[in-house]
């Protein structure tokens, strides 16, 4: 039965208009009708593409996951040979000392000199200790690139992972700590002694982050005008040229240093210093010793210095001037110390502690 007829029994035909109502209120539930079919219509677009997104996210965690795997297992490879690597070192060690032992014995029977056996022996057995030693170094310069490497696979600052660490560069080692650094303490004023590899780290981490005061400086200006070129450097960055000129601390002469050093930044306070320069592998005594000319006042409450080279007795012993300063003034801190082919030796302020075992 028509929606017409219906109505007819019910409403008397002379007060309504019986067709004109039917077409209204067919009109009116095509257009409910439409506007249903396109709501539905979006709604299933919407569902399409939550559906592409959540396929997208999907496929990007496993491809996560199986980066991560496979990073551990090159991890866990290099773990385990690095342990069968210690395992020789330390049998080879042992037979050095039995072959030692046995001379020593054969000499004090013997009760002679003459044989030049057991010092060219000796010479040998120096040589070899030097060798293993060296290539333990080697060893953990390895172990410090897949650690870094690991670190930074999935950082949102770092965009440019691209690195050429070693020789006069900074070591993995130095660029693992910076990295962590500049990551967990988030230090807002940056001095940098020293420009390369360290600085294409520190300019990706200014750029992330608009707030931070960054001052890098340099005393070569060809090698500056080459690093500008290779590096875009944000505008909150200021490089600074300084000349080298040498200098006495302590009652030690010709310590290679930085004109004008302390002129430049005895009024400025930092939360972080990475020293790297100058050129200090001549310097007998003391090495690096611009910051001891500013210290304490150079530091903020969240103060962080980092050294490189630090298997140097000329930067031990700047590092030894730093603990008496900062002794001294009564400012509380703590010290770590890395080990690799290049040590490094941070200090920062005693609560930032956990930055010493990273």
């Amino acid at each position: 039965m028509s929606t017409k007829n219906r109505l007819k029994k019910v409403l008397p035909c002379s007060f309504y208009h019986l067709e004109s109502i039917a077409e209204k209120l067919k009109s009116f539930f095509s257009e409910k009708i439409e506007d249903v079919s396109s709501e539905n219509a979006k709604i299933l677009d919407i569902i399409d593409k939550f559906k592409s997104s959540y396929d997208e996210l999907i496929q990007q965690e496993k491809e996560v996951l199986e980066a991560v795997s496979t990073a551990q297992h090159s991890l866990n490879s290099l773990q385990k040979w690095q342990q069968k690597t210690e395992d020789n070192i330390y049998t080879i060690r042992q037979n050095i000392e039995n072959i030692k032992q046995c001379i020593a014995e054969i000499k004090e029977c013997t009760g002679t000199n003459k044989d030049d056996t057991i010092p060219k022996f000796m010479d040998f057995s120096l040589r070899m200790e030097q060798s293993i030693t060296k290539y333990q170094l080697y060893n953990m310069e390895i172990l410090w690139a897949q650690v870094f490497n690991n670190t930074i696979s999935n950082s949102t600052w770092l965009l440019n992972k691209s690195f050429s660490p070693g020789r006069w560069a900074a070591s993995y080692l130095y660029l693992y700590v910076l990295y962590r650094t500049l990551n967990e303490a988030h230090p807002k004023s940056i001095l940098e002694l020293g420009i390369g590899q360290t600085t294409r780290m520190i300019t990706q981490y200014v750029s992330a982050n608009q707030d931070i005061r960054y001052i890098a400086v340099e005393n070569d200006p060809l090698w500056i005008n080459f690093v500008k070129n290779s590096l875009s450097f944000p505008q909150n960055t200021e490089i600074v040229q300084l000349d080298l000129e040498m200098s006495s601390y302590n009652g030690t002469d010709n310590i290679r240093t930085y004109k004008n050093f302390s002129e430049k930044f005895s009024s400025e306070k930092f939360d972080l210093i990475s020293i790297d320069a100058p050129l200090a592998s001549d310097m007998q005594v003391y090495g690096r010793i611009d910051i001891l000319k500013i210290l304490p006042g150079c530091l903020s409450k969240d103060f962080i210095i980092m050294i490189d080279d630090c298997e140097r007795v000329g930067e031990l012993h700047t590092v030894a001037e730093i603990e008496r300063c900062l002794n001294n003034n009564q400012i509380a801190y703590k010290k770590g110390y890395y080990r690799g082919m290049n040590n490094c030796v941070l200090i920062c302020a005693e609560h930032l502690k956990f930055l010493t075992s990273l």
